[in-house]
Parts: C-alpha cells; structure tokens; sequence
C-alpha cells in the first residue's frame, strides 16, 4: 500500500472536506507548459537514486499537479509528498538543480472528491465546482491545484482524484 499523509476533517462544506495537513515535505518540479511529461521524469529519477546518495525513496500519493500562469508564461508543475520518515534536513539532495523542497508545517487545503479518468475537461469542471464552494463561503484560495492518488493503469472508476484548494 503507498503512504499518504495523514490529516483532519475540520469541516465539510457539502461535497468538500477542509482539511488540515501537519508536517508535509514536497520536492517539486516546474517545466514549461509544453515540457509537462518531462516534469515526471525529474521528480521519478530523484525519488529512484538519482541524488547524491543514490538513494531510493518510496513513491507516495497523492500527486499534486498545477498548471500556472507566471508573468505571461504557462508553467507545468508536479509535486511528490516525501515519506513521513524523512526530514528536510535528512533528504538526499538533487544532482540538477531542477528540484526544490518545501516543508508545510500545517496546510489547511478545501478538497473536492471525484473517481474517474483525469482530463482538462473533467479537471476545469470540478475546479469551477470548487471555486463556487469557496466563493459561497468567502474563503479566499493562495492557489488550485489537483491531487492525484492511483498509478495510471488503475481502473478509472476505482481512480480518487481530488481538486484542492489551500487556503
């Protein structure tokens, strides 16, 4: 079974979940929107030995995904939860700097549920869903993104995906 983080049900706003998430490290990755597979590779190849250790950490889930739009330019990134075992400090570092870590303390995060096969369609349909919960409660969002939790050759309808909302 692969690790996922732990967290807690603060409250339910119909259909989403507020939840709180305690001592998160991601290692991320940021390519340009037409470089989005690449961005994969990076963070597989670093989790696989591929850092100045040589050593290998277990795939985690969910995967965050986010498609931005930074000073004009349409950015592609991807992030990987780190084992609970792990500390910032304890982490093997990159052997390219195409890799950046950052530890949540606490992250509070409006989540949204769905199964199924990921697409833009489905994902722009489930943010939009999403962003009327939060401007119905006047909750304002530091960013969207997306959360995925199974290997792709899952069965779509066995699939948990999530929009998610930190706040």
């Amino acid at each position: 079974m692969v690790e996922t983080p732990d967290y807690l049900i603060l409250k339910r706003y119909g259909s989403a979940e507020l939840r709180q998430y305690k001592n998160l490290i991601l290692i991320t990755a940021t390519k340009n929107k037409e470089d989005e597979y690449s961005v994969f590779g990076i963070l597989a190849k670093y989790i696989f030995g591929g850092n100045n250790e040589g050593k290998k950490i277990k795939m985690t889930a969910p995967v965050f995904t986010s498609k931005n739009n930074e000073k004009g330019k349409e950015t592609f990134s991807m992030s990987f939860v780190v084992p609970k075992k792990y500390k910032i400090g304890t982490l093997p570092k990159p052997l390219k700097n195409n890799i950046t870590f950052e530890e949540k303390k606490i992250m509070k995060l409006l989540v949204l549920r769905f199964s199924g096969s990921v697409n833009d369609k489905k994902t722009l349909d489930k943010t939009n869903e999403l962003k009327i919960i939060l401007k119905e409660n006047n909750i304002r969002p530091k960013r969207i993104f997306l959360m995925q939790y199974n290997p792709p050759w899952t069965l779509p309808f066995l699939r948990r995906n999530e929009v998610a909302a930190e706040i």
